[in-house]
């Protein structure tokens, strides 16, 4: 078989599968080299890029056994920490938020309690090169639920922050436009809520720029994105190192947003990323916990002297969301030819990955979502499901780390207490 064909059994079962999933008919085509690859990037990007055709099966979340995967637990010693997941299962859903923003109405800074709302991080209007990066200086939107969204400031979110209680940070993956970050961010923030409702969430959705309307030569479409979530690391990077050192940090990636997760943290564990380094980060006496849904990077990338080998270094506990059906991360490995490795986020950590990663692979775990999410891709069928947030919430709030009982500062008041 010549370098990069497909074989005429893989090319046709697949082709089968994502014809139905994506409601056409499949089309009648010779298997010459470029042709049948070309064919089979196009359906691949149809299923990272397409939502509706993910939304013509059932989403509702509950599945067929009835049955709930347990909590994960980050940490072998914190076996302590356990609660129940939640019963409901149908999905969240919210109305959409507004596109247009008003103005900051306020003057200086305010001091928000963290379960008010939310922050948006913007590194849309940043540089997008990795030789000509620019400063620090980040569009800020803030959600309160009594007012909406409106403009503010990377000062006023620092400002707002209460040292001591964890930070969460979520990165979304490609292919997002402005309405779907303002809608699914929302999402987020409620699903995470609802894992562990009686705990405060000082929340950050970090959104970079990931839509690009698909060319002629898709494979390459893809590449741009994944290279630029790569650089996206680095920004990723200047806000963890602006967040409250005392505040341990949990870092929320999707898709191509675990690339960006992996680069911020290979930086701040010392590591290059295409040819540059970020001497102005570290990850040092910072407590960080990380989450990776539908994970687009390569399952080796975090093992040592490999591309993210630094990452981590930086971390107490990863935990790897598996979906071994998800037909777009099936389709991954042919974005380079002949093909490359198989995805995380479909793989998991194999054997071999663990010896490679010696004593880092004791941080790692899989949880293996593939009879819950199926063959879909998209991050609302990971938010639609309360149960994943109950699951992954040890992760996200360090429960064993609030002081009890909580205290943060307001502006009427100075102080209040959250019990």
């Amino acid at each position: 078989m010549g370098c990069g064909r497909i074989p005429f059994a893989v090319f046709d079962s697949t082709m089968k599968v994502l014809s139905k999933s994506l409601g056409v008919d499949m089309p009648t085509v010779s298997l010459s080299h470029s042709h049948t690859l070309r064919l089979f990037l196009v359906f691949a990007a149809a299923c990272i890029s397409l939502p509706a055709a993910f939304a013509q099966t059932d989403s509702s979340g509950a599945d067929s056994s009835g049955a709930e995967p347990p909590i994960a637990i980050p940490l072998a010693d914190s076996s302590r920490i356990a609660f129940s997941p939640s019963n409901q299962t149908q999905g969240l859903t919210f109305e959409s938020a507004p596109l247009t923003l008003p103005e900051s109405s306020t003057s200086g800074v305010q001091f928000i309690p963290p379960g008010h709302g939310y922050w948006i991080v913007s590194t849309h209007d940043l540089s997008q090169s990795f030789s000509r990066r620019s400063g620090f200086c980040p569009k800020v939107i803030r959600y309160d639920e009594c007012i909406g969204f409106r403009h503010s400031s990377l000062d006023e979110l620092l400002a707002s922050l209460s040292p001591g209680l964890p930070v969460s940070v979520a990165a979304h993956g490609s292919f997002m436009d402005w309405q779907s970050v303002y809608t699914e961010s929302r999402c987020t923030w409620k699903w995470l809520q609802a894992g562990r409702p009686e705990l405060p969430l000082q929340f950050i959705y970090f959104t970079w720029p990931s839509y690009r309307p698909l060319g002629p030569i898709v494979q390459l479409d893809i590449s741009v994105l994944g290279r630029r979530a790569s650089l996206n690391g680095f920004y990723l990077a200047d806000l963890i190192q602006r967040l409250p050192p005392e505040s341990p940090v949990s870092l929320i990636g999707h898709s191509h947003g675990t690339r960006v997760v992996a680069s911020s943290l290979h930086l701040m564990g010392g590591g290059v990323v295409e040819g540059y380094s970020h001497p102005c980060v570290s990850c040092r006496n910072r407590r960080i916990r990380v989450v990776f849904a539908a994970s687009a990077i390569d399952h080796d990338w975090l093992n040592p002297d490999e591309r993210f080998g630094r990452a981590l270094c930086c971390v107490e506990c990863l935990l790897n969301l598996r979906n071994k059906h998800d037909l777009a991360l099936k389709l991954y490995p042919l974005r380079k030819p002949p093909f490359s490795s198989r995805s995380l986020g479909q793989a998991g950590f194999t054997e071999d990955d663990r010896e490679e990663l010696g004593y880092h692979g004791r941080k790692v775990r899989d949880l293996d979502v593939s009879r819950y999410i199926r063959d879909k891709h998209l991050w609302p069928e990971y938010y639609q499901r309360p149960w994943i947030a109950s699951s992954i919430s040890n992760y996200v709030y360090f429960p064993e780390a609030i002081p009890q009982p909580v205290v943060f500062q307001t502006a009427a008041s100075g102080t209040a207490i959250l019990r």
